[in-house]
Formats: structure tokens, C-alpha cells, sequence
């Protein structure tokens, strides 16, 4: 409820999850405390990154940039297109709340979000939704957008969603080609020049160092396309990684025109586990 609706909270209550600390770095995983010999600090543990606003899993949208009906601002000392963000802006500033229905299985959100470059009084001309529930054992996300800007047409690539989870599960992994594969040593993703991973069975995750380390993934039906890095590598974690700096980080990429009063709409899905159960809980849908 605090930023615009946006997915900050997600913790496992089946698989005994635990953050553990050892020689000074904090790992987190199914039995951390058999896997690692220590103690457990944690039982109750977010997978999320709430760092700020422009973390969460959540729904971000880019596009125009500088043109007559639109300035926009500054972040990472560039200039930053129009930036709907459904948590709220750089400035740690919350997009706004006007719809919120919870059932017995569900809940729905709606807010007005900021533009993620500029201060809250530049509150943008749009509306994102998002309906959770859980759907055979994933998070189910329905979401959709609506900007009345009237800004030119922009053709750009989209996170749908943007996705930041704790540093711990630093190791990426994804299917293609019947296999999962796994990138280790990932770093922070503009760095390394934006680098791209293609799965053909539309999921990625990330999970901690071992082999059948404990994660959390991302399934969009259809698409391909993830970018993907690790920010903070190796930083340093308090007893509630969710709220450090260091995060790991997905978009599910889509190439599309962003046009105004034309309503988009997708699905996304959250599981967890290891890499095996992550994929036959998404192959399952």
C-alpha cells in the first residue's frame, strides 16, 4: 500500500526458508541453517527488494522523451524519458492509491503513478491496475495501463515487468534449448552494456550459489526476451536483505509502440523454489 500497489512483499511459507550469515555475507535458502551449518537469523523472509520505489516487482513504462508537450528530468546524470512507475519516483516518493478491492483470493489495485525522473507535482496523466492472486502454486499478475498524456508515439523497449529481488539468489538462470542454463557472475546490468538472455520457455530466475539452491522467477507467456544483472554484488546485506541496496535484477522485454488512450494489458507469474521446481511450476501453467 505504501508505493502504489506494487509488489514489495513475498515471502515462502512451505519451503523453510532461512537467512543465514557466514564469514560476514548473508545467504538465504531452503535449510540454510543445515546447508551452511549456522544458525538461522530469519525464518520470515521478502524475496523482494524494497530499496526504494524503482525496485519491487511492479509495472514501469517508458516513453517520449524532450519534445514540445513533455521535459522530462534527469537520473544517472541523463536525460530520462516519460517513466509512468507504478511504485513512485527517484525521490522516494509514493504514486497515488485510488482504487483497492481485497476478497477472500484476490486483491486489486489501482493508482495514478509518477513519472520516476521527476519530483511528485509532475503526477502523471495515467492509470495501471494490478489484480494478484495465486494460481496452482505462482503468483498470478494481471495488469493493465492507460495513459491520457496525448505525448507523441514512442517506439521502445518495455519491462513488463520490472523485477528486483534480494541479492542472495545472485546466480541467473533460464531455460533454452531443453536445458536450464546459468549465469554466475552477472554484474550491474548498464556496465556490462545491457545484456540480453533468451529463453524459449518464456521464464528466468534468480537462485542462490549452489546447485539446488533455493530462488525466485519470472514466467510471461510469449515472450523471449530478459535483461538481466546484478547490482551490489557481493555489497553488504543487514538481517533484512530487502531493504539493502544490493538487488538482482529482471525485465521481461517487449518491443512496442507506447501510445496514449489505448489500453495494454499482461499477465506475469512469480514462482519459487529451486531451478527444477521453478520450471515445472511454470511449465504447469
Amino acid at each position: 500500500m505504501l508505493w502504489g500497489g506494487a509488489l514489495s512483499y513475498l515471502e515462502d511459507t512451505d519451503s523453510n526458508v532461512e537467512a543465514v550469515k557466514v564469514d560476514g555475507r548473508v545467504y538465504v535458502d531452503s535449510n540454510a541453517s543445515e546447508i551452511y551449518g549456522k544458525r538461522a537469523f530469519s525464518k520470515n523472509v521478502n524475496l523482494i527488494n524494497r530499496f526504494d520505489p524503482g525496485r519491487l516487482v511492479q509495472q514501469s513504462y517508458y516513453g517520449t522523451g524532450d519534445c514540445e508537450q513533455y521535459t522530462g528530468g534527469v537520473f544517472m546524470e541523463q536525460k530520462w524519458n516519460y517513466n509512468p512507475v507504478q511504485g513512485g519516483n527517484q525521490f522516494g516518493e509514493s504514486s497515488k492509491i485510488v482504487d483497492v478491492r481485497c476478497t477472500e483470493n484476490s486483491i486489486y489495485i489501482k493508482c495514478r503513478p509518477l513519472d520516476w525522473s521527476l519530483p511528485k507535482e509532475n503526477i502523471t496523466p495515467s492509470y495501471m491496475e494490478a489484480t494478484y492472486t495465486i494460481t496452482n502454486g505462482a503468483v498470478h499478475v494481471e495488469c493493465r495501463y492507460v495513459d491520457f498524456s496525448g505525448y507523441p508515439v514512442a517506439a521502445t523497449s518495455q519491462e513488463i515487468p520490472a523485477f528486483y529481488c534480494i541479492e542472495p539468489f545472485n546466480r541467473f538462470v533460464y531455460a533454452n534449448g531443453g536445458e536450464i542454463k546459468s549465469e554466475p557472475d552477472l554484474i550491474f546490468w548498464p556496465d556490462a552494456g545491457y545484456p540480453k538472455f533468451f529463453s524459449d520457455e518464456n521464464w528466468s530466475a534468480f537462485v542462490g550459489p549452489n546447485e539446488n539452491s533455493f530462488g525466485i522467477g519470472v514466467y510471461v507467456e510469449g515472450e523471449e526476451e530478459f535483461l538481466s544483472g546484478v547490482f551490489g554484488r557481493g555489497g553488504e546485506l543487514s538481517k533484512d536483505p530487502s531493504k539493502d541496496a544490493p538487488t538482482s535484477y529482471i525485465a521481461v522485454i517487449e518491443w512496442r509502440n507506447s501510445t496514449s488512450y489505448d489500453p495494454y494489458t499482461y499477465d506475469y507469474y512469480l514462482a519459487t523454489g529451486n531451478s527444477n521446481e521453478i520450471r515445472a511450476t511454470f511449465n504447469a501453467l
